[in-house]
């Protein structure tokens, strides 16, 4: 692995992983299409010297609010920050919540992902210029390399943090969830069928993609964040 390379395996995530409550998704959403794009990534996501990932985070997250460019680069998050109102009891308007406490380096939330490269789509390739920066050959190389690699960073940050509750959200990643967590699939229990998974002594729950719009998203969350409020103190 080249340094640059090494580097993005470690990088923990946005927020607080000592916070109590992990979000753990795919990949990292920010794609890389050419050599123009990599450009965030020199200057902040990846490569900021001081480590202010959070915050460069929460301002990109802010500025794509304003410009009223929701889609693929806030819906999730604004998705997270629903949950975390509706469990810990709170009201008011959601984007004064996100504005103040989502990604906050001593909040009571962590994000973080699977795979740390941006692409536009889960299922597509990393671009040429992204293989190219980070010395890699094909797919099949990157995939291994995270599972040695960052699956390994990321375990022993959570097993460290002991977060109280991980909400882990992609369904075609889930055994890959399993994988990074060290969890055993005969010990979930079905909250609700084929949509909501829990695993009992480590608090893990596997929900679908919340990005996925088949079906009502605001019944996930009401689903979710009441079971979350029934089974987590």
């Amino acid at each position: 692995m080249n340094d640059r390379l090494k580097t993005v395996m470690k990088f923990k995530g946005y927020g607080n992983p000592e916070g109590g409550y992990w979000f753990i998704g795919i990949e990292e959403r920010l794609p890389i299409d050419n050599d123009d794009k990599l450009s965030p990534y020199k200057k902040g996501i990846m490569f900021n010297e001081k480590g202010d990932y959070s915050k460069y985070k929460a301002e990109f997250y802010q500025q794509k609010r304003k410009e009223g460019k929701r889609g693929t680069y806030t819906a999730v998050y604004d998705i997270m920050g629903k949950i975390l109102m509706d469990i810990q009891g709170l009201n008011g308007d959601p984007t004064n919540f996100l504005d103040e406490h989502l990604f906050e380096e001593n909040g009571s939330n962590f994000y973080t992902f699977l795979y740390p490269l941006g692409k536009r789509l889960a299922t597509a390739t990393l671009s040429k210029a992204t293989k190219d920066f980070m010395g890699l050959n094909n797919m099949d190389e990157y995939y291994e390399i995270v599972e040695e690699n960052r699956f390994k960073f990321l375990y022993k940050l959570w097993d460290d943090s002991k977060p109280k509750c991980t909400i882990c959200f992609g369904k075609g990643n889930w055994n890959n969830f399993d994988k990074l967590l060290k969890q055993d699939k005969s010990n979930r229990l079905e909250v609700v069928e084929n949509r909501i998974y829990f695993y009992p002594e480590s608090n893990v729950y596997l929900v679908p993609f919340f990005g996925n719009r088949r079906g009502s998203i605001r019944d996930l969350i009401n689903l979710l964040s009441n079971d979350i409020k029934k089974r987590i103190k």
